[in-house]
């Protein structure tokens, strides 16, 4: 990286410049929001009442449309674009702000799963509690 962090630019989210959220209905940005819960197609279907099999057709073709080989990678795509694809006015998820010093897991966790020091920050303030 050129030192700069593209983050610090105001309005200007990388990760969500990357992916073509545009391409997908708004029923299927709802099952991308969901599957960063993990939840299983029964408890997907449960929650949007519809059938699994219809969660089931929207999970592959959110998939095709996105370019991702599998649920999982939908998932974490999910929970770094929560602020984009959340409809929720009141969640408090939709404008975290997470500076990289407030990270309390190791730097060495990050380098494992290819991430940038504060696109961990963020994963952690998200989904682990803190002490």
């Amino acid at each position: 990286m050129s030192g700069s962090c593209p983050y610090r630019v105001p309005g200007r989210d990388p990760i969500a410049e990357t992916v073509e959220l545009g391409r997908l209905t708004r029923r299927e940005r709802q099952v991308l929001l969901l599957l960063g819960t993990g939840m299983n197609n029964r408890e997907l279907a449960r929650e949007l009442r519809i059938a699994e099999r219809t969660v089931k057709a929207h999970t592959a073709r959110v998939l095709e449309k996105l370019s991702v080989p599998s649920r999982l990678d939908a998932a974490v795509l999910s929970v770094l674009l929560h602020h984009v694809l959340c409809e929720d006015p009141s969640c408090t998820r939709r404008a975290v702000t997470v500076e990289a010093s407030d990270s309390h897991l190791d730097d060495g966790y990050a380098d494992v799963l290819g991430m940038e020091a504060d696109q961990m920050a963020f994963l952690e303030d998200w989904a682990l509690p803190r002490c």
